[in-house]
């Protein structure tokens, strides 16, 4: 588990008294005269570390430390010769950890200056991306913004606030504007323990922004680098030479690993620290680096070495999050509604590019990318090797990045992550690693450089020469206010159309909603537009003029990106199309602020800023990319049945991943049908007169949600029922035994029989019911829901789906599977000749679809054949499923001993005949 920047800030920074904790430098235990272990350097599979339990040496007097007071109260580490944090195995067996050699005191800032990268594009996840899964590099996006499936949790349990922020989480405030990030550095290599956290976030220094110096439209290295930095640790607690540094964790850490917060006293202490000889001779050094402006021309910020290191030296390890590269292009959102599952973003119109691409290693024919999170290790600039390609500068590569020796996943002895399929790998964020190495000699104070690559080199010589540097600058909010000494000159609409402000700015205006039931008051600042001044003449003689008030207007519509980034979305909408009117608004409650496209991480005043991935050297990143990660997509796509007919009647297969051959989920399958099923069955439809009512009702006259109503088909009495969910589907079932037994008549003509016999002697069945068959059809639908069709029959019952007719017009799949552990839904299509069989637990749902926007007139119907072996065992489970969502008409097939089956070991079969036979 890492530390996620969203429990930094739900740590105030009150550093209290502590009792005085451990020793000096410790000695090596009886017989080990090395303090070493048998693990290599980053072993972090070995956690058999020498430990040290001596806690009698006192350090300094704690220092008080008094939260309202300016930074300057904390103490500061000296310079030192020797490395003081070190990365090893976590004592808290779950991967790397951070410790410190020496003792440090209470209230001592740790020299970290970690960077902050922000994520400007929320939609990162489920389902927005088409891929619907959770990605691992977005534990370590930190906001209140982030909207996401947690991992583990079935969707169908899934409830609204389930896809909200969570309590604890960061607000990193660009103006007005909410900004996700991701802080690469202690924030994300830190380990989190409930009562044993000793270090945490120092909130008086949060978040500087600037650009180093350099000018927007003046230099063409703006934005191409993070202007947001200076996020660092401050001791809360005196911490003993070989201690593990730990932040307090989470609301939602806490019930993701331990079960809750009232669970904290029962997480193991741990009352021991590390030989500070094991972590110097065997552990890998985290504090080389030191920021600070970089000397290279348009770069920012730079790493420059904290002590001298030889030719070989290790200059810092580091974590690599995996990422895909499509999740890093920021798309047009045409509704930013986070309920809204499709139509949210317009992929055809690519607006931009996040800026943590530019510190991601990638390579050109692989569609992943590795973000490093050690501290420091961002900064490190690119100088191309040979002199010539440094625009006469002399300053050459002095670091390069290799693998380590030890390329095993933390707990996982016999693995190999350099082997392991990329779409495994976006699984893996912060559990592989790299190091970063001295190519040469490297004085103290000198520069940390390394070569990006031919590709980088050429990309940023393209920006430079199309760069075209300008004075016309437009003002920020900020620098427009100063201008005007903080006097806003608020403008009406009208007066705007002849007197504009700058195009990148925004009025908004303080807002008060009263919302459940009128009682609650809520107050935000929202985008506005300014409707009318109302001048009040005043009733004193000796007042000029009058009192000034304003009538404004908010709009979902009109105001649905820059509004939708602010917190008063969160606080004050309440409905996807809001419209709030205010009156008599007072000057001080009007301010402008940036339109959110026009944030510097977007724009280089109004330019595209550089964007490029790392290559790591003039042909490095194919070394360092396996080629594995370059022929293999990182995709979750289940193994394709090209051929349908080659799967006889009953022949069965699980539903497995194409990347590595395993079943996507428990119990579900794909299994053969007869020759002509598909036709006959859609024969059948027409016959019975369903395809006419689907037609009519999908396509003008749909049942109200969840409302029933019967109809008589050709062989008795039907009812259509319309589910609960955002979608037009509706059910058409039997509802007499006729109808029953004109579906059951039908399925035996067709050659079901064979499907059952062989799917159920497979599955060591001894008999099997068909209890409830259905036709669905379905033109539109935005998102339908996650379900289970069985949760608990003893794996007896299976609900066989497959198309009586599709739309010829698409390509997009037709159904949603959820992969066992929550994490994945992947996309499947429906195909003629075969049925998707799904069993206990087996989550799915209907795939978005608009057939009838696109003008077509397209419905598509499935087959539905719920078959079971009733027991007494599973009899009520099934009962309550039967009756949940149906009006639930045939009781009686549920009554043990079961009086009637459609299959069994002794040949019964399903009838064909137009009586019922004496077997039922």
């Amino acid at each position: 588990m890492k530390l996620s920047l969203a429990l930094l800030l739900s740590i105030p920074i009150v550093v209290a008294n502590a009792a005085a904790a451990a020793a000096a430098d410790q000695v090596c235990q009886p017989g080990q005269e090395d303090c070493s272990a048998s693990s290599p350097t980053n072993n972090n599979n070995n956690n058999n570390i020498p430990t040290n339990n001596n806690n009698n040496n006192e350090l300094p007097p704690p220092l008080v430390v008094d939260e309202n007071k300016e930074e300057t109260s904390f103490r500061t580490l000296p310079p030192s010769p020797e490395c003081r944090l070190y990365s090893a195995p976590s004592l808290l067996r779950v991967g790397p950890g951070v410790f410190t050699s020496v003792n440090i005191p209470v209230g001592t800032l740790l020299n970290t200056n970690d960077m902050i990268l922000p994520v400007m594009d929320r939609f990162k996840t489920v389902p927005y991306r088409g891929q619907h899964r959770w990605m691992s590099w977005l534990d370590y996006v930190h906001g209140t913004t982030n909207y996401r499936i947690p991992k583990n949790i079935p969707l169908n349990e899934m409830k609204d606030e389930s896809l909200r922020r969570g309590k604890d989480g960061t607000q990193v405030w660009y103006d007005f504007h909410r900004l996700d990030v991701v802080s690469p550095g202690l924030a994300s290599e830190v380990n989190a323990h409930p009562t044993q956290h000793n270090i945490a976030f120092v909130e008086t220094d949060y978040y500087e922004y600037n650009h180093a110096g350099l000018l927007r439209g003046q230099s063409p290295g703006v934005n191409a680098f993070a202007s947001g930095h200076g996020i660092r640790f401050v001791t809360t607690k005196n911490v003993a030479a070989g201690s593990e540094l730990f932040v307090k964790p989470t609301v939602e850490e806490m019930e993701e690993h331990w079960g809750g917060a009232e669970n904290a006293k029962n997480v193991p202490k741990i009352d021991h620290t590390v030989e500070p000889r094991w972590l110097k001779k065997h552990a890998q050094c985290l504090d080389a680096i030191v920021v600070k402006d970089s000397t290279i021309p348009d770069a920012g910020r730079g790493a420059f070495a904290a002590r001298s290191l030889k030719k070989g030296d290790l200059v810092a390890p580091s974590s690599l999050a995996v990422l895909k590269k499509e999740v890093l292009q920021m798309y047009e959102q045409e509704n930013p509604n986070p309920q809204t599952f499709t139509q949210v973003l317009n992929k055809k119109s690519v607006v931009g590019t996040e800026l943590i691409w530019n510190y991601c290693f990638g390579h050109k024919d692989s569609d992943i990318l590795l973000l490093p999170l050690s501290p420091g290790v961002n900064y490190i600039n690119h100088a191309a090797a040979g002199s010539n390609k440094n625009n006469n500068q002399q300053k050459q590569p002095n670091v390069r990045v290799q693998w380590p020796e030890d390329l095993r996943l933390p707990n996982e002895p016999y693995s190999n992550f350099l082997t392991t399929h990329p779409t495994e790998l976006l699984d893996l964020s912060g559990q592989i690693r790299i190091e970063y190495v001295a190519l040469d000699d490297i004085a103290a104070g000198e520069e940390l450089v390394m070569d990006y690559g031919d590709e980088w080199q050429t990309a940023w010589e393209n920006h430079v020469s199309g760069f075209e540097a300008t004075k016309e600058v437009p003002l920020t909010a900020t620098e427009y206010l100063e201008e005007k000494h903080e006097s806003l000159d608020i403008k009406t609409l009208e007066e705007q159309q002849t007197d504009p402000y700058p195009s990148n700015l925004q009025t908004i205006c303080h807002f008060i909603r009263k919302v459940k039931n009128n009682k609650e008051e809520r107050k935000c600042w929202l985008p506005c537009d300014i409707e009318e001044r109302v001048v009040v003449s005043s009733s004193s003689a000796s007042s000029a003029g009058g009192e000034t008030s304003y009538k404004v207007k908010f709009s979902s519509y009109n105001h649905k990106i820059d509004g939708y980034h602010m917190d008063g979305w969160q606080t004050c909408v309440t409905r996807r199309k809001e419209t709030i009117f205010r009156d008599h608004l007072e000057p001080s409650e009007i301010t402008i602020m940036d339109k959110w496209n026009s944030l510097d991480p977007l724009t280089n005043a109004g330019m595209a800023p550089f964007r490029h991935y790392i290559g790591a050297g003039a042909g490095a990143a194919a070394t360092i990319f396996p080629q594995k990660w370059i022929d293999e997509r990182a995709e979750y796509a289940i193994t394709p049945f090209d051929h349908p007919q080659q799967l006889q009647p009953g022949e069965y297969r699980p539903i497995t991943w194409s990347h590595n051959g395993l079943p996507v989920t428990r119990n579900a399958y794909i299994v053969g049908l007869p020759e002509g099923f598909n036709t006959n069955m859609y024969d059948f439809a027409v016959e019975q007169g369903a395809m006419e009512m689907f037609r009519s009702t999908l396509n003008g006259r749909p049942n109200k949600n969840g409302a029933v109503r019967y109809v008589d088909l050709r062989d008795g009495e039907w009812y259509v029922q319309r589910p609960h969910w955002n979608s037009n589907m509706h059910w058409v079932i039997p509802a007499d035994e006729t109808a029953r037994q004109a579906y059951l008549r039908q399925l035996g003509k067709v050659g079901f029989d064979a499907v059952l016999k062989s799917f159920g002697t497979g599955q060591g069945l001894d008999k099997l019911t068909c209890f409830h068959n259905t036709l669905l059809g379905i033109s539109q639908a935005d998102d339908s829901n996650m379900h289970a069709d069985f949760y608990e029959t003893q794996r007896k019952s299976f609900d066989f789906l497959t198309p009586i007719i599709m739309s010829n017009n698409t390509f997009d799949p037709e159904f949603h599977l959820q992969s066992r552990d929550g994490n994945v839904i992947v996309n499947v299509k429906y195909q003629y000749g075969t049925a998707i069989v799904m069993g206990d637990w087996t989550m799915h749902k209907s795939a978005p679809v608009n057939y009838y926007a696109e003008e077509r007139g397209d419905i598509r119907v499935v087959c539905s054949i719920y078959c079971s072996e009733i027991t007494e065992e599973n009899r009520d489970s099934l009962l309550k499923m039967y009756h949940e969502e149906a009006p639930a008409p045939f009781y009686h097939l549920f009554d043990t001993p079961v009086k009637e089956w459609h299959w069994d070991n002794d040949g019964m079969t399903l009838p064909q005949k137009q009586t019922v036979r004496d077997q039922f």
